[in-house]
């Protein structure tokens, strides 16, 4: 392979004028939490939009039903420890920002890549709606896109890490491969 296409492989991820349309995701964090009696909700503020479009390179990805999609990563991540539960509960999460990015990158021929990201400020709240802790991070995605088709996965594989981070940053959880955020 040449080194003028080594240097274009990342483009064919996205080519120019292209859009890449991701749909609802269905995030599964890996998180082993010992299992507690309170219970914990999930509040999405109105900045984290259900639908959106970001200019990546030299094409466009857009992302539907993104909302459903942080849903459905919270459930599956805290299902097993928390009573999940709508309105008024003892803990909630508050996204106050969660927007999707692609790391577009190359080393050149084969490991040319698009990695999943997401920019989050989360605040964990109690029953009152005080702010027990802040965090905010990017979530980098462990899945990487080789192509068009792996764009879905490298971001719910960004959701998910969202998740494995919000759990250490608030629960104390033990993630592997995952570092402490700071937290405030």
């Amino acid at each position: 392979m040449t080194s003028i296409a080594r240097l274009l492989l990342p483009l064919v991820l996205l080519c120019t004028g292209c859009t890449v349309t991701v749909a609802q995701l269905n995030p599964s964090p890996n998180l082993d939490m010992a299992p507690t009696s309170q219970s914990l909700s999930l509040k999405l503020e109105d900045s984290v939009r259900d639908s959106l479009a970001v200019d990546i390179g030299p094409g466009r990805l857009e992302v539907n039903e993104w909302r459903h999609s942080l849903e459905r990563g919270f459930t599956n991540a805290f299902t097993n420890s928390y009573a999940l539960g709508n309105g008024t509960t003892e803990l909630t999460l508050q996204l106050l920002e969660a927007g999707p990015d692609l790391l577009l990158g190359s080393a050149g021929g084969e490991n040319s890549k698009a990695i999943g990201q997401i920019r989050y400020k989360a605040r964990l709240l109690d029953a009152q709606g005080n702010i027990v802790k802040r965090l905010t991070g990017t979530a980098i995605g462990r899945k990487e896109a080789l192509n068009r088709d792996g764009i879905p996965l490298a971001l719910q594989s960004a959701v998910e890490t969202m998740y494995e981070e919000i759990a250490v940053g608030f629960f104390g959880a033990a993630v592997s491969g995952v570092n402490p955020p700071v937290t405030n």
